[in-house]
């Protein structure tokens, strides 16, 4: 998935946070809490009698129980994004990210080839869809990225955060299609447009709607298959990464479901929330270049057990939780069977 490392390079002016938030998360404001004092002592002849504070205490558990899943309110006084400093610092910050990123993958892929008028390219069935599965896990992980921002450091509300971030994944990775369409050798995609705001939509809702998108998510893994290239590079941490990005056969695409977070009642609803189930998909004998058989590859289908890191390791601060955020979209290895084709159990798969 050669547009994974994309996504991680625009994500780093996100990962920090921008200001300290000076209102502790769960904790009672002192709007409440003054609220409560008058009430006690607007009349001397009730201070012993707690009932006329019912309300107003319902009231302020209410308001923590909310803070602690939602996001606070845009403040009144901000009539825009842009109107914030450290937002403003942001977009500054992932421009000029965007800028190198695309310089350099400019002389990665496009630059050995002659240049031509933007055109179209129907690549559907290369590379056994792995490319496209690929621009759907950068795109949602791009969205997922700008969307936490949004809404914990921007305190933009879920909803529209969703749909900033549902913009953002799409268009962010939609733009190399630009250069693929100069590209005599490549041209833009219809397909990839189609899978990169797919990828940007679901992100985005699991950021409006973070409580009903629990149950499902999605990874991807590796392992070096026979086309692992040995001499891409001398070191070896360039020469996997590389490898990473072009071994379509090594890499293996998971939908994660947790089936705990829907059904209510009953066994299933008491497994641990770190519990998941992964079906993956992969393919051998696929074609190393664009205009080879394109049917000649193999489908591979797999079963296996997912954990959710983040539920296991508490995460204290903001930097660690979105780092494990982007570093565990890739799969830990676990038991897994293969499907199709020749079933076949495998203690660790990778």
């Amino acid at each position: 998935m050669r547009l994974f490392i994309f996504a991680l390079i625009l994500s780093v002016p996100f990962i920090g946070h921008a200001q300290p938030d000076t209102t502790h998360k769960g904790a009672i404001p002192t709007t409440w809490l003054n609220a409560l004092s008058n009430r006690a002592t607007t009349d001397s002849t009730v201070q012993e009698v707690p009932t006329p504070m019912i309300p107003d205490l319902r009231a302020a558990l209410l308001y923590e129980k909310v803070s602690l899943t939602e996001a606070q309110p845009w403040p009144a006084d901000k009539t825009s994004l842009w109107q914030n400093a450290a937002f403003r610092r942001r977009v500054a910050l992932t421009i000029g990210a965007d800028i190198g990123v695309l310089a350099l993958l400019w002389q990665l892929w496009y630059a050995d080839y002659p240049l031509t008028e933007f055109h179209w390219h129907n690549d559907w069935g290369n590379w056994a869809h792995m490319d496209k599965l690929g621009h759907f896990l950068t795109s949602k992980s791009i969205a997922t990225i700008t969307g936490t921002y949004l809404v914990e450091d921007m305190n933009l509300p879920r909803r529209k955060a969703g749909w900033v971030a549902a913009l953002a994944g799409g268009m962010g990775n939609s733009q190399l299609e630009l250069l693929d369409g100069i590209s005599q050798e490549w041209g833009a995609s219809p397909w990839d447009l189609v899978f990169n705001f797919a990828g940007g939509a679901v992100g985005g809702l699991k950021i409006a709607e973070p409580d009903k998108t629990k149950g499902f998510d999605f990874k991807i893994s590796y392992h070096p298959s026979p086309q692992y290239d040995p001499k891409l590079s001398n070191f070896f941490i360039l020469r996997y990464a590389g490898n990473f990005l072009k071994d379509y056969e090594g890499e293996t695409q998971w939908v994660i479901i947790r089936p705990q977070y829907w059904v209510k009642h009953g066994p299933v609803s008491k497994l641990p929330r770190w519990f998941g189930l992964a079906v993956g998909y992969g393919a051998e004998n696929i074609p190393k270049a664009r205009k080879e058989n394109l049917n000649q590859h193999i489908p591979e289908w797999y079963l296996a057990l997912d954990v959710d890191v983040l539920h296991l390791i508490p995460l204290k601060t903001k930097f660690a939780k979105r780092f494990a955020d982007i570093a565990f979209v890739l799969k830990l290895p676990a038991p897994t069977v293969r499907l199709a084709p020749h079933p076949r159990f495998y203690w660790l798969y990778q």
